[in-house]
């Protein structure tokens, strides 16, 4: 636990180095993307967006370093804001990732800015972002089957790395609870994992299976859909049904 919470302490150095040491430099946005580990993010994508005007906005990349540089516009007096993503492959789909601002404050082209990025896993989205970094699961129960989706618990046991390549844990979690919606398990890291489900107040296990079809199944393997993939239409979200045994 100590080694963790140390590895975790020393990965936020580069940021913190950063902003320490870099001052802003009138019409001039910079900064760095960093990842769960910080270590630089190269083709991150930079958005500078006008908080007033319509469309007025451009974007740039990130650099092998994880760096960036964006000359304001001098024509529009408005102020800023800057966001960031990113996109990797894991298990063949594609996602797509907003990252955490170290400094989530708008700003103005007179003074310039130095906005830092950070990717994580879970947690909630600051400034002008909302919702959370992690994935969602929903899970509903088979017609006329009359389950209390409140007293159902769900396992999650990771199936090989994270999609940042990290080991995960086993995750435990009631449905509709942590600030979800009724059906939902909000913010959880996006991974492959394998799924068991049970009342909790029988402690009776239940099957499950896909939204989208197959067989029921005591324990499920589940990876998230990326934004708009089919058939969920949803955004890093895995959509299951449950029932009781056969």
């Amino acid at each position: 636990m100590k080694r963790r919470l140390l590895l975790a302490l020393l990965s936020t150095l580069p940021l913190a180095l950063s902003a320490a040491t870099e001052k802003p430099r009138p019409w001039v946005l910079s900064g760095r993307v960093v990842n769960t580990e910080g270590k630089p993010v190269a083709g991150a994508r930079i958005l500078l967006d006008s908080t007033l005007l319509y469309n007025s906005n451009t974007f740039v990349r990130t650099g092998r370093d994880g760096r960036y540089r964006i000359d304001i516009p001098r024509m529009y007096a408005s102020p800023w804001h800057a966001y960031a993503e990113m996109e990797t492959t894991y298990h063949g789909r594609r996602y797509r990732f907003d990252l955490h601002p170290e400094n989530p404050d708008d700003f103005v082209g007179q003074t310039g800015a130095i906005r830092n990025f950070r990717w994580t896993l879970t947690g909630e989205k600051t400034g002008r972002l909302y919702g959370r970094y992690g994935g969602s699961l929903y899970i509903d129960p088979e017609v006329m089957s009359n389950i209390d989706r409140s007293d159902v618990e769900v396992t999650l046991t990771p199936d090989g790395p994270l999609i940042d390549g990290s080991k995960g844990q086993v995750l435990r979690r009631r449905v509709g609870s942590g600030g979800g919606e009724f059906h939902e398990v909000p913010d959880l890291p996006i991974g492959r994992y394998k799924i068991t489900a049970r009342l909790v107040s029988a402690n009776r296990p239940l099957v499950l299976k896909l939204r989208s079809g197959g067989n029921y199944v005591r324990e499920l393997t589940i990876d998230f859909e990326p934004e708009g993939g089919a058939p969920s239409h949803c955004k890093n979200c895995v959509q299951l049904l449950m029932n009781y045994p056969q």
